[in-house]
C-alpha cells in the first residue's frame, strides 16, 4: 500500500479506504490483499483517480480471475 500512496498521492481517510478495500478483495476474491494493492498501484500509474479505485477494484479483480491473469504479474 505504500507504493499506492506514493504513486496516487492518497492520504488520510482516502488511503484508509483503499487499504480496507484491498483487504476486502483479499477476503472476497482468489487474490491476496497484496495482489489487490498491486492492482491499485497499476491503476494509479495509469492515471486513475483514487476515488475510483474502491468502486472499480472489485470488477478489475473479477476480470483478472475470469481471464486467468494475476494482478502485478500479468497486467
Amino acid at each position: 500500500m505504500s507504493k499506492v500512496a506514493a504513486v496516487s498521492g492518497a492520504t488520510g481517510k482516502n488511503f484508509d479506504d483503499l487499504r480496507s478495500k484491498a483487504r476486502e478483495m483479499g477476503a472476497k476474491t482468489k487474490f491476496s490483499a497484496t495482489e489487490a494493492a498491486e492492482a491499485m498501484n497499476y491503476m494509479a500509474m495509469a492515471g486513475w483517480k483514487t476515488g475510483g479505485y474502491a468502486g472499480r477494484i472489485e470488477g478489475v479483480m473479477n476480470l483478472a480471475a475470469a481471464s486467468g491473469v494475476r494482478p502485478g504479474n500479468d497486467f
